[in-house]
């Protein structure tokens, strides 16, 4: 396809005034395709809920064992007793098993490897819409297996302490980090552009944000200057913000902020992945695509 071509094509998906409602009545339908095809995500939805009591578990014999002797001290250092802290990993280990954000990068990138991409640049959609359908299914299909059972665990060790609004709270902070996860995860896949291949990239952006998002340590086990840079990066929006409204450790202004800063990130990385999209349809046209 000529640049000509390929920037026209995208040329007037920008210009469309039904452009928007295009690309929602493709997610619909791609999304609606793919359940048809649900056979291919229950395994690994189910594959992963036999997976998650082993590592739990690992994780509540080691948290046994420090609170058997830390004591009062530690509790009170920590800020959280030991059933707070077993249900924190209880949700943040289902949160980050949730979906594997690798397969968005490994998909974008595969669609530019073998000229895929080329065949959706004239549909009446945005490309975002083909591997944010997957994510979509997937994520659903994994909340619905998901949900009895986390409800049933952390009834069994926070009780009646769990609200209503705690689990409203909870899912429009993890609806808000599952966009930037993907808003992230998609930028990394469009670096296959200019690289031979992505896989040093998304070690890094793993290793980063596994650190940085609440999954291995909650953030406020952090020393005073990592938890301040960790708290206002977007990695936290994804795990620790809801666990902590979950569990109803994060206050009305806290999740009015957590909300705002999500808000303003999505903003940013959704210019940054306009402005490397615009840049890589060049490059992608340049090489003949």
């Amino acid at each position: 396809m000529k640049l000509r071509g390929v920037l026209a094509c995208d040329g007037m998906k920008v210009m469309g005034g039904n452009m928007v409602s295009s690309d929602i009545s493709a997610l619909v339908g791609l999304s609606l395709n793919v359940f048809r095809n649900l056979k291919a995500y229950t395994p690994n939805a189910i594959l992963r809920l036999v997976q998650y009591p082993i590592k739990l578990l690992i994780l509540v014999v080691v948290w046994k064992v420090i609170y058997a002797y830390g004591g009062t001290n530690l509790q009170e250092s920590i800020g959280m007793n030991y059933s707070q802290i077993v249900s924190y990993y209880i949700i943040a280990g289902l949160i980050a098993q949730m979906f594997s954000f690798y397969q968005i990068t490994r998909e974008v990138e595969s669609d530019i490897r073998q000229d895929v991409m080329a065949l959706y640049l004239c549909k009446p959609f945005n490309y975002w819409i083909k591997p944010a359908s997957n994510l979509l299914v997937s994520a659903l299909t994994y909340w619905i297996l998901m949900l009895p059972l986390l409800l049933l665990v952390l009834f069994v060790f926070i009780g009646n302490s769990l609200s209503w609004l705690s689990m409203i709270q909870f899912f429009c902070t993890l609806f808000l980090g599952i966009i930037i996860q993907f808003l992230i995860w998609f930028m990394v896949g469009l670096s296959a552009f200019w690289t031979e291949q992505t896989q040093g990239l998304q070690n890094i952006i793993a290793w980063v944000q596994n650190f940085l998002n609440g999954t291995l340590l909650p953030l406020n086990l952090f020393p005073p200057l990592l938890r301040a840079i960790s708290l206002a990066l977007p990695f936290q929006i994804f795990v620790y913000s809801p666990t902590q409204a979950l569990l109803g450790l994060q206050s009305a202004e806290e999740f009015l902020h957590q909300i705002i800063l999500a808000l303003a990130w999505i903003f940013v990385l959704a210019i940054m992945n306009y402005f490397l999209w615009r840049r890589a349809l060049r490059v992608y046209s340049s090489q003949g695509g």
